[in-house]
């Protein structure tokens, strides 16, 4: 392998590369959802243009000079590391804006779905937990596991004084 970092591009296609070859009724499964679409995806300041020829991944680089068209979904590398530890869910990612996504309702249901498919599958496929330690080892974004316990320590905070209300008010027993 070239000593020159991989680009999105080189990213994206290991990890489908990965999931045909271990699960490929996932990998048809994300060619179901894809369908004819193609999305644009941009990760810090690198972005591609990713859709399906068929049964063939589809990837070109794309300037990341001007804002994506839909649909597209963007992010940073901090918010991908945080969901491959397990310190964020893809839903958590969307709610609090580290992961934005654009498109119709469909279209944006479709890419978090496919997101959430190579997700689960990167816990079981060693070729995919290998990208990912690949990843991981690009250096780090920031201590990740503080901002974690942070934002669970303030959802702890806010249940406890939710429940304080609703004992006040009398609607619990």
């Amino acid at each position: 392998m070239s000593s020159e970092p991989l680009h999105l591009k080189d990213w994206i296609s290991a990890l489908y590369d990965a999931l045909d070859q271990f699960e490929p009724h996932n990998a048809r499964a994300i060619r179901g959802i894809a369908g004819k679409l193609r999305a644009r995806i941009a990760l810090d300041k690198e972005a591609v243009s990713v859709g399906f020829r068929g049964p063939v991944l589809d990837i070109r680089k794309l300037k990341r000079s001007a804002p994506l068209a839909a649909p597209s979904g963007m992010t940073s590398r901090a918010c991908v590391t945080s969901i491959l530890f397990g310190y964020l869910g893809v839903s958590e990612a969307v709610a609090q804006g580290q992961l934005e996504l654009r498109g119709s309702a469909t279209e944006v249901i479709n890419i978090a779905a496919i997101i959430e498919i190579l997700v689960d599958a990167s816990t079981r496929i060693p070729p995919m937990q290998k990208l990912a330690d690949q990843y991981l080892a690009l250096g780090p974004t920031g201590d990740l596991r503080a901002e974690y316990l942070a934002r669970r320590a303030a959802k702890t905070a806010l249940l406890a004084h939710e429940r304080a209300f609703l004992e006040r008010a009398g609607l619990l027993e």
